[in-house]
């Protein structure tokens, strides 16, 4: 088994160990709850990407109690019973469906509590609130005179460790009796006339149906949550409304009675203060971020619930959707297995790069699609699964490699003569049946594809055809193969052998090793991919003068008949002839360093044009030693080394 072949396969091995390895510690990372700040962080950012509604819904109106009105007052409590039952009578008269009430009335505030108490009595669509409280506090109850009926709710607000609010709530129990969330009072009341009342779920009577939609109960470990308190029937906000969205009065403009009638009738009309002076505001996903909203006033908060229950019920929207820690779990281990398959291959740091980058970027939009589309899916963990998978097994692949190059020591570069007098041997370092030429050739079909617009699916085929212009596509395959696949980085002219003056030579085994070569390493490379298609390669190589003058450096260029060479020819070409059958088209001449990383003085890789065109030049400019072709030098006796 090959080298590469044994690395690969460990290496696979070893990076999906990894990829389960890592995927089994994210999942254990989330279900300690350390994650979950960053994936609330992640709802809240999802939240904030969804289109805002420019206009929220129509059927609900705010009346605000702001600064402004509370001066105007010009007493505290700024609101008595007789100013509220002025508001309240005002109200009654544009005929409002339902009327809602977010200020807190366990107790008189004199002067009014007898008139108070006779609307409030008389006037079956006004909801006040109470708090229902908790194991540190006694809640605030609703007014005596509606303790018995279904006017009230309470207004408690679900807030997450980071005081952000992501969750409604619409039941309770409280010492043996089950109350209901203002909100849910207020959409129950508006439903009423709609003839929709809450049902229990036909598939799963634990689940309530509110008109087109059954709402799921939030349980404890719900998207990104672990553990979270989810007593009581909770729903996940959607906030679809983009704050301040919902039409709104002061309270003055109210008391002035100078409104439209239409704007409140037969709508849901809210009560409740904006103020700094009285604190009732809440974070909400919309207050972070680069364009953060101020925090929402209370009133504001019951709305957007309220909206909601609305949606689910005439609109038919759903409930944003999580999935099961079964799903979750597989979801990341997915992933993490990719990102390690990727760690394994990719053997380029920038390619590397660029995969994990798009990578996230795919995890990203897919979890943001997801979310538009009523689904949160886990993005956290598994972005830290695809990073730490990747990484890892970028890690253990390198030093597996190392390993595995330490154990398994391929035979010493052999040396070449470089003279003359010796040029003919150089046809023994050219070897087409090599183990890594072969994968050369293969995975450069899909170029020849490609290149030909599928009139050729194989390199036989083309070959078969024969003509200048499909030979020179075959050529083309294999050089973009060579420089889009492969990362081979440029070396300098390599050591002689000290005791026989021999040039060390790299087999393709050394260079798919090493990842490198010098011009003479790669156009040997090359000159063995030709011959494995069973073109006529042929070796040339150039006296270069250094850029100083000071001494001269050889050079190696791959030429190739387009066109089938007469039998009979020398293995050492006349040079003069050289530069004539370069001019006419019937050698085409490549410079093989155009396909690597690293050469002197260029930034990037050379196109097949590019590389043709630079060959040319340096043949014009340069003395050429010798050209020698590989397949007559075969013919005559010149023998392939041994190779593995």
């Amino acid at each position: 088994m090959s080298i590469r072949r044994r690395l690969l396969r460990s290496a696979l091995a070893v990076s999906l160990l990894i990829s389960v390895t890592v995927s089994f510690g994210v999942i254990l990372c989330r279900g300690f709850g350390w994650l979950e700040p960053w994936e609330l962080a992640a709802y809240d950012w999802f939240i904030r990407l969804r289109p805002r509604a420019s206009v929220s819904d129509p059927r609900i109106v705010l009346i605000i109690i702001n600064e402004e009105d509370i001066h105007f007052q010009n007493q505290w409590p700024f609101l008595t019973d007789v100013t509220l039952t002025h508001v309240l009578k005002i109200l009654t008269q544009y005929q409002p469906r339902v009327i809602g009430v977010d200020i807190f009335r366990d107790m008189p505030v004199p002067p009014g509590y007898e008139e108070l108490k006779d609307i409030l009595t008389s006037n079956r669509n006004i909801i006040m609130v109470m708090k229902a409280g908790g194991e540190t506090s006694e809640g605030i109850p609703p007014p005596v005179v509606l303790k018995d009926t279904e006017q009230f709710g309470f207004s408690d607000i679900l807030v997450d460790p980071d005081d952000v609010v992501r969750r409604g709530l619409l039941f309770l129990g409280d010492r043996g009796r089950t109350i209901y969330s203002f909100a849910l009072r207020l959409a129950l009341r508006y439903l009423q006339a709609e003839g929709i009342l809450p049902q229990p779920d036909v598939s799963d009577p634990r689940h309530m149906r509110l008109g087109l939609t059954t709402i799921r109960p939030f349980g404890a470990n719900d998207g990104g949550y672990v553990g979270a308190d989810a007593r009581g029937y909770q729903f996940l906000l959607d906030f679809q409304d983009a704050p301040g969205s919902f039409p709104s009065l002061t309270l003055t403009t109210l008391l002035s009675e100078k409104i439209d009638r239409e704007m409140l009738r037969d709508k849901i009309v809210l009560v409740g203060v904006n103020a700094e002076s009285v604190k009732d505001f809440f974070r909400t996903p919309y207050s972070q971020g680069r364009l953060a909203e101020r925090d929402m006033p209370g009133v504001e908060l019951h709305a957007h619930i309220v909206n909601q229950l609305l949606r689910f019920a005439l609109d038919g929207n759903s409930p944003l959707a999580t999935v099961s820690d079964l799903w979750e779990g597989g979801w990341i281990l997915f992933w993490s297995v990719v990102a390690g398959v990727i760690g394994c291959w990719v053997r380029s740091p920038q390619r590397f790069f660029q995969s994990v980058a798009a990578g996230l970027l795919i995890l990203g939009l897919i979890a943001l699609f997801a979310f538009l589309n009523g689904w949160w899916i886990p993005l956290i963990p598994t972005a830290l699964a695809w990073l730490f998978s990747a990484v890892s097994a970028v890690i253990v692949t390198t030093s597996l490699s190392d390993r595995l190059s330490a154990e398994v020591r391929l035979p010493p570069l052999p040396p070449w003569l470089n003279d003359d007098k010796h040029a003919i041997d150089i046809a023994q370092y050219v070897i087409e049946t090599d183990e890594f030429v072969n994968k050369i050739v293969a995975s450069a079909t899909n170029e020849l594809r490609r290149i030909t617009d599928h009139r050729y699916v194989s390199f036989a085929a083309a070959v078969e055809a024969g003509g200048p212009d499909t030979l020179r596509e075959v050529v083309e395959a294999l050089y973009l193969q060579l420089k889009n696949d492969h990362h081979f980085r440029y070396e300098d002219e390599r050591g002689f052998d000290v005791v026989t003056g021999g040039q060390f030579i790299r087999l393709p085994q050394h260079i798919a090793q090493e990842n490198r070569g010098t011009c003479m390493d790669l156009v040997l490379l090359f000159l063995g991919c030709l011959a494995n298609v069973k073109l006529w390669p042929v070796y040339v190589q150039l006296r270069l003068r250094s850029e100083n003058g000071d001494r001269e450096v050889d050079h190696a260029l791959t030429a190739i008949w387009l066109e089938e060479p007469y039998f009979n020819r020398e293995v050492c070409l006349n040079l003069a002839h050289l530069h004539q059958w370069v001019a006419n088209g019937r050698l085409l001449l490549l410079d093989c360093t155009g396909f690597v990383e690293g050469y002197p003085r260029r930034q990037y890789k050379l196109s097949f044009a590019e590389a043709r065109e630079e060959a040319q030049k340096l043949l014009e400019r340069n003395e050429a030693r010798f050209a020698v072709d590989i397949r007559r030098a075969w013919e005559t006796g010149v023998h392939v080394v041994s190779h593995f």
